[in-house]
């Protein structure tokens, strides 16, 4: 696969999209400690005034447990377990209403010696039998009080009975805690993370109009929610639209999440920006931070939504937060602008075990990072503990770095070697020779013709000398090269201007450059798509002979943008196995993830299904098993992205996928865990058939 070829200083967006019936496999964070605020949330925290009837569901026993709580001074324990199903449960068939998403959250201690997956699963009977509907699953931790939470819309009519038991999904002995159980409207839980909103009913003294000629005004013809929206109008370029200033209510260092409705009336999809204007004290110039884009079809209500950093390495004194689209004429309508404080709904689960001490005698563990990372202090705590190797995402690229010819800004590149000394992790530079994220100017001269080969190879040695020169000694690895091999072409190399001005040899120049600028650097190609036989081949040609030339090449970058379904895990290790005939070459995998989707496929995840994470986990396992086998040559591991919604792939597809290890409330996907510990992963998609609802009559 091909990483993106647009600049991502800010982060991709982040999708938070409702399951309407069915299974929600993952779990969904709430706002720690919440207490009951109104008649739409309710809490069960066996303090003695609880409202709905609980009891030992199965052939369980339950007590009140006076010494372990996560709040109060009471939690309920749950023993005589035989089988999954021996759990705690409550009925809430006179809470879970038809029509409505609930919420429905639980705290979760267990005495087992090892993490154990729990499951809240709602059982009813609606005439045809006992049925069962997993929600949601989490693995928790020994001996520490973790919260599972996940959403639900009934589409029961008047169920004879409706139980919500929380359970382990496999263990069937383990005695454990329950604590705090709260039910609640997706209203009520979105409501306690918005930090401002805007509805436009009657209101719209913030907004103003972006670009000359540009209206804005209340319209009562359209609307998402209420009776009114704001109608952008007038405009005549891309630019052109609508804006709100954001500086008091956003805190430097922190992310936020932006959530906008737009409409618009033509028969195309038009595509829309969210995007946040800054400007700095120190700076004369605005800088624009791109959130996010969608595609919206004409004729009905689309969110857009998107999640960013608001920097904190200056003094912020405008921002903007405004919304745009590449059609310049066109007029569209907006609705519930929201900013919403995510943390407040959820904590980053810390308590994870480390993967880098994992795999500390195996491999360094890393990942591809943007900008955004490094200046929000939960991902940097997060990438302390996991992983000891950085790549910066985009921001060494030469159109990052380039201001013109001879111009350099190396002011985001130094704060990644920063970070990385001043933390004692390895960073790997990426990338010097590509042939896209390079200016167009690069190839030309000041007239705008194309540089001849000498002219081209010189700018290029300079810039090589400039850049490795800069971090000698501090950047210990390289992509030299990024991607020159296209398998459709008879030679093998890709007819990019690279290669139209200069053939291939500027690969060899390349490398023998950056040899001079750093000899001790260790250098690589990099590629995606290595294990298609016919690209490995000419890879592998192409080193081969770099090698019997002399030329000073250390590795190869296996890319490893895969799918759960292709390429096969045997594919993978042909490719491995060929690379590691060549004497004295290393292996890196340098962009690591697993998407969801194949490409051109027309699935589409609104949440990933356990089936999917499931699987997902299973081949992450097996392929850093075969990366433990081969890990002589094989000196690094690089996933590509932090955790789910930072991933490229969400632009690519622009539909939700979850590459990547940590979901978007950094918490262990299954894929996680099957790199710690594989036999805590469920192997089973489907639950065994549950007993009986008991009669409920009384409050146990």
């Amino acid at each position: 696969m091909k990483k993106r070829t647009f600049k991502s200083v800010t982060l991709l967006a982040v999708a938070i999209v409702f399951l309407v019936s069915g299974v929600f496999l993952k779990a969904f964070p709430v706002m720690q400690n919440a207490k009951a605020q109104s008649s739409s949330v309710t809490v069960i925290n066996f303090e003695g005034k609880d409202t709905l009837t609980f009891f030992a569901y199965g052939n369980a026993k339950i007590a009140t447990d006076q010494s372990s709580a996560i709040e109060g001074k009471k939690s309920i324990k749950v023993t005589n377990r035989k089988s999954i199903w021996d759990s705690l449960a409550i009925d809430v068939k006179d809470v879970l209403k038809r029509g409505k998403t609930w919420v429905i959250s639980s705290y979760i201690k267990h005495v087992g010696k090892k993490p154990i997956a729990f499951s809240i699963t709602a059982l009813y009977d609606d005439g045809k039998g006992l049925k069962y509907v997993q929600l949601g699953e989490k693995i928790v931790m020994p001996s520490k009080w973790e919260k599972i939470a996940v959403k639900w819309k009934p589409t029961l009519k008047n169920p004879s009975n409706l139980i919500i038991a929380i359970h382990p999904t496999v263990d069937k002995t383990t005695a454990y805690n329950v604590d705090s159980i709260q039910v609640m409207t997706e209203e009520t839980y979105l409501s306690q993370a918005i930090i401002y909103k805007d509805t436009f009913e009657n209101n719209t003294t913030n907004w103003r109009p972006r670009g000359e000629g540009v209206k804005i005004k209340l319209d009562n013809s359209k609307f998402h929610e209420g009776n009114e929206s704001l109608y952008v109008s007038g405009r005549t370029a891309f630019w052109h639209g609508a804006k709100i200033p954001i500086i008091k209510y956003v805190v430097p260092g922190k992310r936020y999440k932006f959530s906008i409705w737009v409409y618009h009336t033509s028969m195309d999809l038009k595509r829309f920006s969210i995007l946040v204007q800054r400007k700095m004290a120190d700076e004369a110039q605005y800088r624009y931070d791109w959130i996010t884009s969608k595609e919206v079809a004409g004729d009905g209500w689309e969110e857009i939504s998107g999640s960013y950093v608001v920097p904190d390495n200056g003094k912020i004194e405008e921002l903007e937060f405004y919304i745009e689209s590449p059609d310049p004429t066109l007029s569209f309508w907006v609705d519930d602008f929201t900013i919403s404080d995510t943390m407040k709904l959820q904590q980053p689960n810390y308590s994870l075990p480390s993967l880098k001490e994992k795999y500390k005698n195996d491999f360094k563990v890393g990942v591809a990072i943007g900008y955004g990372e490094l200046i929000n202090s939960i991902d940097k705590q997060f990438i302390k503990k996991h992983f000891n190797s950085i790549t910066p995402g985009n921001e060494m690229k030469p159109e990052s770095l380039l201001r013109g010819p001879d111009k350099y800004d190396f002011t985001i590149a130094d704060a990644f070697v920063e970070f990385a000394t001043k933390n004692n992790i390895s960073i790997r530079g990426h990338t010097l020779v590509w042939h896209n994220q390079t200016p167009d100017w690069f190839f030309k001269d000041s007239n705008g013709n194309f540089l001849k080969k000498d002219e081209l190879l010189k700018r290029l040695k300079k810039h090589i000398y400039t850049v490795v020169g800069r971090y000698k000694g501090k950047i210990y690895a390289w992509d030299v090269v990024n991607e020159a091999i296209d398998e459709t072409q008879p030679d093998g190399y890709r007819r990019s201007n690279w290669y139209k001005i200069c053939g291939p040899e500027y690969i060899e120049k390349a490398f023998i450059w950056a040899h001079e600028a750093d000899p001790q650097a260790k250098l690589f190609y990099n590629d995606y798509n290595t294990e298609v036989p016919q690209k490995r081949m000419f890879i592998y040609n192409m080193i081969k002979n770099m090698k019997s030339k002399g030329i000073p090449i250390h590795g190869v970058g296996l890319q490893c943008h895969i799918n759960v379904d292709s390429p096969s895990v045997e594919e993978i290790e042909e490719t491995i196995k060929l690379f590691s005939t060549i004497p004295g070459l290393e292996i890196q995998i340098t962009e690591l993830d697993m998407s969801f989707y194949q490409w051109g496929s027309s699935v589409y995840y609104v949440e990933p299904s356990r089936e999917m994470l499931l699987r997902q986990a299973k081949k992450y396992y097996e392929l850093f098993n075969l990366f433990r086998k081969y890990k002589k040559i094989i000196k690094s591991v690089t996933f590509w992205g932090l955790k789910d919604d930072y991933s490229w792939l969400r632009g690519v597809f622009n539909k939700p996928d979850f590459p990547l290890l940590f979901d978007e409330y950094y918490d262990g996907k299954p894929a996680f865990w099957a790199l710690i510990d594989y036999s805590v992963i469920p192997q089973n998609i489907n639950l065994p058939a549950p007993p009986a609802i008991p009669k409920l009559n009384t409050k146990k």
